[in-house]
Protein backbone atom coordinates (compact mmCIF):
# COMPACT_ATOMS: atom_id res chain seq x y z
CA UNK A 1 0.00 0.00 0.00
CA UNK A 2 1.32 3.44 -0.91
CA UNK A 3 0.99 6.17 1.73
CA UNK A 4 0.45 9.82 0.89
CA UNK A 5 3.02 11.01 3.46
CA UNK A 6 5.64 9.38 5.67
CA UNK A 7 4.43 8.26 9.11
CA UNK A 8 6.59 11.00 10.65
CA UNK A 9 4.52 13.68 8.91
CA UNK A 10 1.22 12.31 10.21
CA UNK A 11 2.67 12.14 13.70
CA UNK A 12 4.22 15.61 13.70
CA UNK A 13 1.03 17.19 12.32
CA UNK A 14 -0.79 15.77 15.33
CA UNK A 15 1.52 17.76 17.59
CA UNK A 16 0.36 21.11 16.25
CA UNK A 17 -1.20 22.92 19.21
CA UNK A 18 -4.97 23.02 19.69
CA UNK A 19 -5.73 20.39 17.05
CA UNK A 20 -8.13 17.56 17.90
CA UNK A 21 -5.28 15.08 17.48
CA UNK A 22 -3.09 17.04 19.87
CA UNK A 23 -5.76 16.94 22.58
CA UNK A 24 -6.19 13.19 22.05
CA UNK A 25 -2.44 12.56 22.24
CA UNK A 26 -2.23 14.43 25.53
CA UNK A 27 -5.31 12.97 27.22
CA UNK A 28 -6.20 9.74 25.39
CA UNK A 29 -3.03 8.45 23.73
CA UNK A 30 -4.45 4.98 22.92
CA UNK A 31 -7.36 6.54 21.04
CA UNK A 32 -4.94 8.97 19.35
CA UNK A 33 -2.80 6.17 17.91
CA UNK A 34 -5.90 4.16 16.92
CA UNK A 35 -7.45 7.14 15.09
CA UNK A 36 -4.13 8.07 13.48
CA UNK A 37 -3.63 4.48 12.27
CA UNK A 38 -7.06 4.55 10.68
CA UNK A 39 -6.48 7.94 9.00
CA UNK A 40 -2.92 7.33 7.82
CA UNK A 41 -3.25 3.59 7.06
CA UNK A 42 -0.05 2.92 9.05
CA UNK A 43 -0.21 0.35 11.83
CA UNK A 44 -0.41 1.53 15.43
CA UNK A 45 2.94 -0.17 16.10
CA UNK A 46 4.58 1.77 13.26
CA UNK A 47 3.17 5.05 14.54
CA UNK A 48 4.28 4.40 18.13
CA UNK A 49 7.78 3.49 16.91
CA UNK A 50 7.79 6.66 14.81
CA UNK A 51 6.77 8.70 17.86
CA UNK A 52 9.77 7.42 19.83
CA UNK A 53 12.08 7.94 16.84
CA UNK A 54 10.79 11.53 16.49
CA UNK A 55 11.61 12.15 20.12
CA UNK A 56 15.11 10.65 19.71
CA UNK A 57 15.66 12.76 16.57
CA UNK A 58 14.82 15.97 18.44
CA UNK A 59 11.52 16.67 16.62
CA UNK A 60 9.50 16.26 19.83
CA UNK A 61 10.23 17.26 23.41
CA UNK A 62 8.48 15.93 26.47
CA UNK A 63 9.47 18.86 28.67
CA UNK A 64 6.51 19.74 30.80
CA UNK A 65 3.54 17.42 30.94
CA UNK A 66 2.76 17.10 27.22
CA UNK A 67 4.75 16.30 24.08
CA UNK A 68 5.48 19.38 21.94
CA UNK A 69 7.10 20.03 18.59
CA UNK A 70 10.59 21.48 18.76
CA UNK A 71 11.90 24.07 16.30
CA UNK A 72 13.46 21.18 14.38
CA UNK A 73 10.07 19.43 14.34
CA UNK A 74 8.39 22.54 12.93
CA UNK A 75 11.07 22.70 10.22
CA UNK A 76 10.54 19.04 9.34
CA UNK A 77 6.79 19.58 9.11
CA UNK A 78 6.89 22.89 7.19
CA UNK A 79 6.82 21.40 3.68
CA UNK A 80 3.61 19.56 4.49
CA UNK A 81 1.60 22.40 6.05
CA UNK A 82 2.33 25.35 3.75
CA UNK A 83 -0.60 27.34 2.42
CA UNK A 84 -1.39 27.14 -1.26
CA UNK A 85 -0.91 30.45 -3.05
CA UNK A 86 -3.83 32.07 -4.89
CA UNK A 87 -5.46 30.53 -7.95
CA UNK A 88 -2.57 31.28 -10.33
CA UNK A 89 0.05 32.19 -7.71
CA UNK A 90 3.54 30.71 -7.82
CA UNK A 91 6.61 31.08 -5.65
CA UNK A 92 9.72 31.28 -7.81
CA UNK A 93 13.29 30.78 -6.63
CA UNK A 94 16.20 31.83 -8.84
CA UNK A 95 19.73 31.18 -7.68
CA UNK A 96 23.26 31.54 -9.00
CA UNK A 97 25.71 29.78 -6.70
CA UNK A 98 29.41 30.03 -7.65
CA UNK A 99 31.17 26.80 -8.68
CA UNK A 100 33.37 27.03 -5.58
CA UNK A 101 30.24 26.47 -3.46
CA UNK A 102 28.67 23.71 -5.57
CA UNK A 103 28.19 21.45 -2.51
CA UNK A 104 25.89 24.14 -1.06
CA UNK A 105 24.05 24.41 -4.38
CA UNK A 106 23.34 20.66 -4.26
CA UNK A 107 22.09 20.91 -0.67
CA UNK A 108 19.84 23.83 -1.60
CA UNK A 109 18.36 21.82 -4.49
CA UNK A 110 17.60 18.98 -2.07
CA UNK A 111 15.67 21.45 0.10
CA UNK A 112 13.70 22.65 -2.94
CA UNK A 113 12.83 19.07 -3.91
CA UNK A 114 11.66 18.35 -0.35
CA UNK A 115 9.38 21.38 -0.62
CA UNK A 116 7.99 19.99 -3.89
CA UNK A 117 9.38 22.75 -6.08
CA UNK A 118 9.50 21.98 -9.80
CA UNK A 119 12.64 22.76 -11.77
CA UNK A 120 11.80 25.13 -14.63
CA UNK A 121 15.37 25.74 -15.76
CA UNK A 122 18.77 24.87 -14.30
CA UNK A 123 18.53 27.35 -11.41
CA UNK A 124 14.88 28.39 -11.62
CA UNK A 125 12.38 26.50 -9.47
CA UNK A 126 8.65 27.07 -8.83
CA UNK A 127 5.88 25.86 -6.55
CA UNK A 128 2.29 26.79 -5.89
CA UNK A 129 2.84 26.66 -2.11
CA UNK A 130 3.97 29.49 0.12
CA UNK A 131 7.36 28.31 1.38
CA UNK A 132 8.89 31.82 1.59
CA UNK A 133 9.97 31.63 5.21
CA UNK A 134 11.44 28.16 4.81
CA UNK A 135 13.37 29.08 1.65
CA UNK A 136 14.74 32.22 3.33
CA UNK A 137 15.80 30.22 6.37
CA UNK A 138 17.45 27.50 4.24
CA UNK A 139 19.35 30.11 2.20
CA UNK A 140 20.47 31.84 5.41
CA UNK A 141 21.57 28.56 7.05
CA UNK A 142 23.56 27.58 3.95
CA UNK A 143 25.05 31.09 3.64
CA UNK A 144 23.47 31.59 0.21
CA UNK A 145 21.44 34.77 0.87
CA UNK A 146 23.55 36.65 -1.67
CA UNK A 147 22.95 33.96 -4.33
CA UNK A 148 19.19 33.35 -4.00
CA UNK A 149 16.32 35.50 -5.22
CA UNK A 150 12.72 34.84 -4.24
CA UNK A 151 9.69 36.01 -6.25
CA UNK A 152 5.95 35.64 -6.04
CA UNK A 153 4.57 35.33 -9.54
CA UNK A 154 1.23 34.69 -11.22
CA UNK A 155 0.72 32.47 -14.22
CA UNK A 156 -1.03 34.48 -16.94
CA UNK A 157 -3.19 32.97 -19.68
CA UNK A 158 -1.80 33.18 -23.22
Amino acid sequence: MRHKHPAMVYLLKALLPYSRQNVLLNYKPHQFFRDLARASQYSEATLKTTFYRARESGYITDSGSHPRLTKLGHQKLQPFVAEKLGKNGRLMVIFDVPQSRDHLRRRFRVVLRELEFTQVQQSVWMTSYDHRAYVREAARELGLQDCVQLYEAARLPL
